[in-house]
């Protein structure tokens, strides 16, 4: 989702054609909206429209608990688009201020909008030194880096060149090249780094980082965030449809622990199994269950997955929904059960 250069509503008009064809459902929208507000903050404006827009062609109620991201949050609130509490912090901050994402005259101002001038007078201000922890576990230099503010960072870096790696892995979100090369003057890159790539959406540098380094990231990492040209890519390296990565999870797993349909539905027509399990035993319509996906526990039903299969506490699908009080899917699977067991009885 390139939002920074996106037409608003020809992005939301694709959105809505996609969640018609059933590529993905309004909630994996929604989660793609929330990790693209917290990786792209200076965009919040843009994103923000879009959701608005979104939101009022669908006619959707939302409650508490649909964003994560505090800021979308917020503007939700104040335009009465959500039903939650305004973060304390925003209670005093018009629409526009918002939209600028911190106030004025504070370190994360200075950094997001790369103004080195608000950040000499900040860190003079408050006594502050690059590498001065924030209350977010963030140094400043971290967080120049993870917001790509390439001229804040080199400031800092002049003061100090205290790069750790945590700035290192913070610089594959911000993805600015002049502060990546100054850190990997410093680190080698781990997994952390392509991971928070990946999760950014930054996929020429993921590119980079398998070719020159031999890194390699899960499936959660693309999946969750729904940065699909990377599940793609891996997919299409892999010698066994059911490979697992070092989260013990392969591609139809994570693709049910996200409810991503169209990743589930591709992986199934490559003939991944269907009843593979994840290091606590559970298969994809155990995960399907669980999240109350009913679309997704359709699909496999009808790929053959096994009904009666049990986790580690041997429990099966339709017990886990019970548990979770996702009665719908419940009803469904205890029919399939039923009929299962039906045509096992007449066979015999």
């Amino acid at each position: 989702m390139n939002i920074g250069n996106a037409d608003i509503n020809s992005l939301v008009n694709s959105t809505i054609d996609a969640v018609n064809s059933k590529i993905f459902s309004i909630n994996n929208i929604f989660s793609l909206i929330d990790s693209v507000a917290t990786y792209r903050p200076r965009h919040i404006k843009k994103i923000y429209m879009f959701c608005k827009q979104l939101i009022s062609a669908n006619h959707i109620s939302l409650n508490k608990g649909a964003f994560q991201n505090e800021l979308l949050c917020a503007l939700l609130v104040k335009d009465q688009l959500l039903n939650s509490f305004m973060p304390f912090k925003f209670r005093k901050m018009t629409t526009e201020q918002l939209y600028r994402s911190y106030e004025e005259k504070t370190i994360e101002y200075a950094l997001l909008w790369d103004d080195k001038d608000i950040l000499e007078y900040v860190m003079e201000e408050q006594q502050l030194s690059p590498d001065s922890n924030l209350n977010n576990d963030f140094t400043v230099i971290d967080l120049a880096a993870n917001f790509g503010a390439q001229d804040c960072f080199t400031y800092l870096y002049s003061i100090s060149p205290c790069v750790t790696m945590n700035t290192l892995r913070k610089s594959f979100i911000g993805n600015d090249n002049k502060i990546i090369q100054t850190c990997l003057k410093h680190h080698k890159p781990d997994t952390l780094c392509i991971e928070n790539a990946v999760m950014a959406h930054h996929n020429s540098t993921v590119a980079k980082l398998i070719k020159e380094y031999k890194l390699n990231f899960s499936w959660s990492s693309c999946l969750q965030y729904f940065n699909m040209q990377c599940f793609f890519m891996k997919v299409s390296v892999c010698k066994n449809v059911n490979m697992k990565d070092f989260e013990k999870n392969n591609a139809l797993i994570a693709s049910s622990l996200y409810s991503n349909f169209i990743a589930a539905e591709f992986m199934i027509k490559l003939n991944a199994d269907v009843n593979e399990t994840d290091a606590m035993e559970n298969s994809p319509l155990i995960i399907s269950s669980i999240n109350n996906s009913k679309e997704m526990v359709e699909l496999l039903v009808r790929n053959h997955a096994n009904i009666f299969q049990t986790d580690a506490y041997g429990r099966t699908a339709s017990e886990n929904a019970e548990l979770k009080d996702n009665q719908k899917i419940g009803r469904y699977l205890h029919k399939i059960e039923q009929q299962t067991i039906g045509n096992m009885v007449s066979c015999s």
